[in-house]
């Protein structure tokens, strides 16, 4: 009998200590959370601040790629920003990119209306004009596709 009371009283206190453990472990991770989401934000707001005010275009290729590792594809409006106001190439193919991705990878031209698809190619057009080579390759392998040929007039 004396032994069963132990057995539960040792108990108890593995499960207090357990759930102490655990208490702390959940606040460290939930202030790292809180921490990396903060540097997070400055981080992108000091992104967004060099490409409004200065078209900065190390903070826009910066952007992008956290944009991206982020799985945030918010980047269609810096990308129109740095295209319009700063005439970056690489940005009016990333406006082409952008809404592509909106759509399935495969074939996502084939499955924008007309409105977005001519768009998206006017953006493209645009990059290539600007002998941007990874916007000149993109049009090959549409063309390759058998898009018709008025698309990319």
């Amino acid at each position: 009998m004396k032994s069963r009371l132990v057995q539960i009283l040792a108990s108890f206190l593995v499960g207090i200590i357990l759930g102490v453990i655990s208490l702390f472990y959940y606040q460290k991770n939930t202030s790292n959370n809180h921490v990396h989401i903060h540097n997070f934000a400055d981080s992108v707001f000091s992104l967004q601040s060099n490409i409004l005010s200065k078209g900065d275009t190390n903070s826009y290729n910066k952007l992008c790629v956290t944009f991206r590792d982020n799985n945030t594809y918010s980047i269609l409006f810096w990308s129109m920003l740095m295209a319009n106001k700063y005439n970056y190439p690489k940005a009016y193919e990333d406006v082409y990119y952008s809404i592509e991705e909106s759509y399935s990878p495969d074939s996502a031209i084939f499955k924008m209306d007309e409105k977005t698809r001519t768009f998206a190619l006017h953006y493209l057009k645009l990059a290539a004009q600007k002998n941007d080579t990874s916007a000149l390759d993109k049009i090959k392998e549409l063309k390759a596709m058998n898009i018709p040929p008025s698309w990319l007039k």
